[in-house]
């Protein structure tokens, strides 16, 4: 008797302790939600090694980036010149992770232009639930050259 005890122990401890851990919940509302409008821009690009700009974005020349709860957002941007009028709309998908965030832009006609799919990744440096500081840091090739640039968006509801 004593051993179909002992053996009924040792199998319902094996069955407990093999049991599925459930996995933690799926973020599924944004921590950045919400439209955010731009305080500045900044941007130093290089091209080759050599700085070709250090530039300091009007932020007028932004409209707004919104970040929506389902994790797909629209950015509202014009040409950038004083006085542009021309603006346009550009749809994306994005993820966080930790304090990464990833933008996808999906192929799509922007301002009478067909862009490709396009992947940013940004690190957001701080988030004040008013106030938001994203940086990106990204390199690619244009026309031969390797481009560099840093960017800061400065951002508020």
């Amino acid at each position: 008797m004593n051993k179909y005890l002992f053996l009924l122990i040792i199998s319902s401890t094996i069955i407990v302790s093999c049991s599925k851990k459930s996995d933690p919940p799926t973020q599924t509302v944004s921590p950045i939600a919400g439209k955010w409008h731009y305080l500045a821009d900044t941007t130093t690009e290089y091209s080759n090694g050599t700085l070709i700009c250090n530039c300091n974005t009007d932020p007028g020349s932004f409209a707004y980036i919104q970040f929506n709860d389902d994790f797909t957002g629209t950015s509202l941007e014009t040409e950038g010149s004083p006085g542009d009028t021309n603006s346009y709309v550009a749809k994306f998908t994005y993820k966080l992770s930790g304090n990464t965030l990833i933008m996808t832009y999906p192929s799509q006609n922007i301002g009478g232009e067909r862009f490709a799919t396009t992947i940013d990744t940004g690190v957001i440096k701080s988030n004040s639930g008013n106030k938001l500081f994203i940086q990106y840091n990204i390199n690619y090739g244009y026309n031969g050259a390797a481009i560099h640039y840093l960017e800061n968006q400065y951002l508020a509801k």
